[in-house]
């Protein structure tokens, strides 16, 4: 029995050895051949191709399978995948586990070339082609498999990418990478039972460093975990991204740490990633290609960022830019440096139509939402060049802060802000209000604190002709800008300009101070009105400089006439349209406008000699300006021409539609006319020596009818040499002085003048000028006109009339040369002329009739026969009968004398009788000749009478009176007509 029992032993110990050396023999040996050929046989069934495989040993004992020296080549016979060492401890509980149970996997230096060849394919892809798996599988892997693995371990591991798809290939590097996981379960709920959890750290050959950490569930897919980036070279990122950006990044360095939470339940989906920071330092971009940094941010600083993939939302906590840089630049042709750093390169865009209907069908379904409470910008400094203006304009902006609080991409969603910007030229812009980003809407306030205005004469030398030498900006406004819709409201105030006329070399505008307060402005997009309130304008010596050049263009024309070699508009902003809609007049409404010390040069150049007049101590208010129609503003003005001629403006107008309504009154006095020599030599024909102007005009506009009444006074208006001019006016001017000079040699005018604004040839200047000349014209060639008009005897005052033959003056002659003897008095620069004038034939008959009557009377006397004329008809002619034959012995009678005389005395008629009368006294006259000398005395005698009539008060001084010498003229109707000239 003891002998069998050992036997048995022995048999069963042989036995149990021989199964333990035949399951270590199949073990030990076996296996690893199974394993290499199944490896090969899956690997060519599958990709055609084995892969390389160093010593493959397995321990049936510890269940460790160890491979070495795996290699596995893609397609093109390139690495794919290896490592040097492959551990896989399989655990004893996969028994009573009902899956496999692995305790332990490592993994040594494994690595791994991912490729995307130029093709776009990756080389990673050609693993993932489907195997066929058989039915009865494929219905038992709708369970998830039961596998578990107590620890998971990849060392030393190595990680390639290459992109040979980009025009620029990319590469990069990861080693080492090492990775764990521990207590591994495909049932395990993850992190209630602590299971699943793993750590990936990674780092690349230039530093950069991740690390992710955490644990995760299968059944359902969770997970959840940290992670972490540090030292990233921002270059690295742009090395890859490059062919679609239109910038390099020339530095920086970027670190992320954060967690995430992953649930897949039904039927919702849960995707949170939580960024606790986000640090980019050093940051630089430049144009591609260039060697300047445009942007270099020292400091992008994102805290505790919160991405829900599920509900689209993204929560910043705070987001930071700290001690930037910026460069921005306006180019020649108007372009603007950093918009085409938004530019993808032509490369991009030529790409970018094969991926426009992916991108649109990605960004359909709900917005995302991105949630900032505050956003701060501190100290950034932005240097900006112009080149579009020439000299270029630079401008630096440091610090630029700007503070968001409440940011929210949101609809409706309001952002608090408070920013200010110091220009080191000279000025700070604050701000501070409420914006809503999604429609653009702004209300808030913005000061503008002490702005160079100088350092904008670039833009003011490019556009006009002027220099800005100096001002100072001050303004503090309430704004609210809404779609559609413009308000503000606030105050502004300009010191201390001065700009300069650049061909004359001369001040242009200026003044100490530009103050306006209560100022409104309101502007609608849909309806297009806009509306101004100012409440006052208050200007402390302004100053302006008015010439008008040889060629009769002004310096203002000139100076802002656009120069030749000012660029054109561009439009530097793309997308950017103005409103085509109807647009309403503004309504402008400014309560009052004080001038305080006001002046004004104004030269005339075109006038030879040149002229000039200063209007210095302008003072006074204009106030209740107003474009509305009834409007009344009330207008106050005094000054000073050339210093000591006082100058007063006052009435009320409608200065915002002039054409509609204006009573204005404009006064000066003693203005000093020597001044306008230059005009009146080449209007007038006549330089002027002496004399002071007063104007008093009155201008009435309403219902664009005007009417005006103006006023001129001239003291001591004195005359000098003459100017050959072609534009003087072809008049007796010196007549005219003379003819309007009272006694105390002042000349009163009063010339009114009406017209309608809508005549198109209406223009006030050239009218008054029409005006005046007539008045001249009237009175120097009518001035006798004028003289009776204003001191009696009506138009005709200087005509005097004599009966034929007669020096006596009559009661007409009388009264008219009363008048004129009083116009002469109050006239003293006239002188007058008194023609010495007889009329041949009127005054001859009467003198050659009164001749023979006093011979016929002589002869009457001789015979004692008295002579009572007019004589019998028959009586009268025996007296001429005889007085013929006397005279004129042996000549023949004249034919009806011849002919009464044959006839006896009885038979004879009245009518043969006065026939024959009248031919003999004919005959019986003298030639006309041998009364020449009567006839002149005549004359000086009327002429005499005259005379005797304007002098004889005492009135008038003999010296001027002058007789002219005695002449001939023909008679006018039945008298004889002496006309008077002025001189």
């Amino acid at each position: 029995m003891a002998f069998q029992t050992t036997r048995k032993i022995r048999i069963l110990a042989v036995s149990l050895l021989a199964a333990l050396l035949l399951y270590a023999a199949l073990g030990f040996w076996l296996v690893p051949s199974l394993v290499r050929s199944n490896i090969g046989e899956f690997s060519t069934q599958h990709w055609q191709r084995k892969p390389e495989l160093g010593e493959i040993s397995f321990n049936p004992f510890t269940l460790a399978l160890e491979i070495h020296g795996f290699a596995f080549r893609d397609s093109r016979q390139e690495p794919l995948l290896s490592f040097d060492r492959l551990l896989v401890n399989l655990d004893i509980s996969s028994l009573w586990r009902r899956g496999l149970s692995l305790h332990e996997i490592e993994l040594d230096n494994p690595s791994s070339r991912v490729v995307v060849r130029a093709d776009g394919s990756l080389n990673l892809a050609e693993l993932s082609r489907p195997f066929e798996v058989p039915e009865d599988v494929a219905a038992a892997e709708k369970e998830p498999a039961r596998l578990f693995i107590d620890r998971f371990q990849l060392r030393e591991g190595a990680l390639e990418f290459e992109d040979h798809a980009r025009t620029t290939p990319f590469k990069a590097r990861l080693t080492p990478v090492n990775f764990a996981l521990t207590n591994f379960s495909s049932v395990s709920q993850g992190e209630k039972d602590g299971a699943n959890n793993y750590a990936l750290q990674a780092t690349s050959t230039a530093g950069e460093s991740f690390k992710w950490s955490g644990n995760f569930g299968l059944a359902p897919l969770r997970s959840r975990g940290q992670f972490e980036l540090a030292d990233v070279q921002a270059r690295t990122l742009w090395s890859y991204l490059q062919e679609s950006l239109g910038f390099e990044v020339a530095g920086g360095v970027v670190g992320v740490n954060g967690g995430y939470e992953f649930a897949a339940t039904e039927p919702d989906l849960t995707f949170v990633v939580n960024l606790a920071n986000v640090d980019v330092a050093a940051l630089k971009l430049r144009p591609r290609g260039g060697d300047t940094d445009w942007v270099a941010l020292e400091k992008l600083g994102v805290a505790n960022t919160k991405v829900d993939l599920t509900r689209r939302v993204v929560d910043v906590a705070s987001v930071i830019l700290a001690d930037g840089s910026v460069i921005a630049t306006r180019g020649e042709d108007g372009s603007v440096n950093l918009l085409s750093l938004l530019e993808p390169p032509p490369a991009a865009e030529a790409r970018s139509p094969a991926r426009t209907t992916a991108t649109a069908a990605e960004g359909a379904g709900t917005p995302w939402t991105v949630n900032i409470p505050e956003l701060s910008v501190e100290g950034l400094r932005i240097a900006a060049r112009d080149e579009f203006v020439k000299p270029a304009a630079t401008f630096t902006l440091a610090p630029v802060n700007l503070q968001l609080r409440g940011f929210s991409t949101a609809p409706g969603q309001a952002v608090d802000l408070t920013g200010d910007v110091t220009l080191e030229s000279g000025g700070q812009l604050a701000l501070q209000g409420r914006a809503i980003p999604a429609d653009s809407s702004f209300s808030g306030k913005i000061k503008l604190t002490d702005l160079n205005l100088a350092a904008l004469q670039p833009y003011v030398g490019t556009y006009t002709q002027m220099t800005l030498l100096s001002g100072v900006l001050n303004t503090e406004f309430d704004a609210e800008f809404k779609p559609g819709s413009q308000a503000l409201s606030g105050s502004l105030e300009c010191t201390r300009l001065h700009t300069v006329d650049n061909a004359l070399r001369e001040d242009l505008v200026k003044w100490d101070r530009l103050t306006l307060r209560g100022v409104e402005f309101r502007s609608a997009v849909a309806t297009g009105a806009s509306s101004l309130r100012i409440s006052s304008i208050n200007t402390r010596s302004p100053y302006l400089r008015f010439i008008i050049a040889p060629d009769q263009t002004t310096n203002i024309g000139k100076v802002l006439t656009r120069p030749a070699t000012a660029p054109g508009a561009v439009q530097t902003v793309r997308g950017i349209t103005e409103s085509t809609g109807p647009r309403s007049p503004m309504t402008i409404n400014i309560g009052k406008v004080a001038v305080e010390n006001g002046s004004a040069n104004f030269a005339d150049f075109w006038i030879t000699p040149n002229y000039a007049v200063t209007l210095q101590q302008l003072g006074g208010s204009i106030s209740g300006l107003s474009s509305r129609k009834d409007s009344r503003a009330k207008l106050a003005l005094t000054g000073k021409i050339d210093r000591y001629a006082p100058v007063d403006i006052a009435g009320e107008l409608n200065l915002l539609s002039a054409s509609l309504f204006t009573d204005i009154r404009v006064k000066f006095e003693g203005v000093e006319l020597t001044s306008v020599t230059p005009y009146s030599g080449r209007f007038a024909g006549y330089r002027i020596e002496k004399g002071k102007l007063s104007v008093d005009v009155r201008y009435l506009v309403e219902n664009r009818q005007l009417n005006a009444e103006q006023r001129f006074i001239v003291d001591q208006l004195t005359l000098g040499e003459r100017v050959d001019s072609p534009d003087a006016v072809k008049l007796p001017l010196r007549l005219a002085v003379a003819l309007l000079k009272d006694r105390n040699g002042v000349i009163d005018l009063g010339l009114p003048i009406t017209g309608s604004l809508d005549d198109p040839k209406f223009r006030l200047g050239p009218i008054i000028w029409k005006a005046f000349v007539g008045l001249l014209a009237n009175v120097a060639t009518s001035p006798f006109k004028l003289l009776g008009g204003m001191f009696g005897g009506g138009e005709e005052v200087n005509l005097i009339d004599f009966e034929p033959g007669e020096a006596t003056l009559d009661a007409a002659a009388t009264e008219k040369l009363a008048a004129l003897t009083k116009a002469l008095s109050e006239r003293p620069q006239l002188q007058l002329e008194v023609p010495a004038l007889y009329a041949p034939d009127a005054d001859f008959g009467v003198l050659s009739s009164r001749l023979v009557e006093n011979r016929l009377a002589a002869l009457a006397k001789s015979r004692k026969d008295p002579y009572d004329a007019p004589l019998d008809p028959a009586r009268r002619f025996e007296l001429l009968l005889a007085l013929y034959k006397a005279e004129k012995a042996g000549a023949t009678l004249p034919p009806a004398a011849q002919e009464l005389q044959e006839i006896r005395a009885r038979d004879r008629g009245v009518a043969a009788l006065n026939s024959a009368n009248a031919e003999l006294e004919i005959a019986l006259r003298p030639g006309i000749e041998s009364f020449d000398p009567a006839l002149q005395a005549l004359a000086q005698q009327r002429a005499r009478s005259i005379q005797d009539a304007l002098l004889s008060s005492g009135e008038v001084e003999p010296g001027r009176v002058f007789m002219l010498a005695p002449g001939a003229a023909p008679a006018a109707g039945d008298k004889v007509r002496i006309a008077l000239s002025v001189k």
